[in-house]
């Protein structure tokens, strides 16, 4: 008699935080809840770190265009301010809503590819340093400032654990819809002529309407891109 051997093959257990299906209903709830919660305490503390993002993204661009940061602020109502001198007046203009933009979509790439995402989450830290050694801030910038350092360097050591994973996709989602409330607020509306956009008209003669326009349909197809690319397949 014949004894034949089975070979019996335990597949691993497929964690549900990590497929596509998840991240988009996750991604869609944090939405809707971003939406309906937006004036609460809630969302107020990613906000802030929106508005810090924001200003570090003219005073970064002003130093690496050869510009010196005069004073950065922030405000708790989430008004902010970044005074430079010399640089690239038109890059460094730009850059408040562009910086807010790429670091929400860098958020939403980390969250996915751990392994480059590890070291683009250390060069934000870096970045942020970097911008806050060469400025001026005042207390409130300084504080979150280091708050956000200290976690953002602190969760690229733990990029595969769900909770960590997830965080960073809800900070890049509420970082790049509130840009695009930001720029209704400050543009479209016309409730404050001192913004980006009227320095950017001043610089290049386009009327802030279209330019307006233009930051919408990019913000738009950078979040478009961001959450797709948060849904691929990891790759590393």
């Amino acid at each position: 008699m014949v004894k034949h051997k089975s070979l019996i093959l335990i597949m691993p257990k497929k964690n549900i935080f990590t497929t596509a299906y998840f991240k988009y209903l996750f991604i869609s709830t944090i939405s809707i809840l971003s939406f309906l919660l937006w004036d609460t305490y809630l969302v107020y503390p990613i906000k802030l770190f929106v508005v810090l993002l924001h200003e570090l993204s003219h005073a970064f661009v002003a130093i690496i265009t050869g510009g010196e940061v005069i004073e950065t602020s922030i405000g708790y109502d989430l008004s902010g301010k970044a005074i430079s001198e010399g640089g690239n007046a038109f890059l460094i203009a730009s850059a408040g809503y562009l910086g807010s933009l790429i670091f929400g979509a860098l958020f939403f790439y980390s969250a996915n590819q751990q392994k480059p995402g590890k070291w683009i989450i250390r060069s934000i830290a870096a970045i942020i340093l970097i911008s806050l050694a060469n400025s001026n801030p005042n207390d409130l910038f300084i504080a979150l400032s280091f708050i956000v350092i200290i976690l953002t360097t602190a969760s690229s050591f733990y990029l595969n654990n769900s909770f960590v994973s997830l965080s960073l996709l809800a900070v890049g989602t509420i970082s790049c819809f509130y840009v695009l409330f930001d720029i209704k607020s400050d543009i479209l509306s016309f409730e404050n002529k001192m913004n980006d956009a009227a320095v950017l008209a001043n610089i290049t003669g386009i009327n802030e309407v279209w330019i307006g326009m233009f930051w919408l349909a990019l913000s738009i197809g950078i979040i478009y891109f961001s959450i797709k690319m948060s849904l691929l397949k990891k790759k590393f």
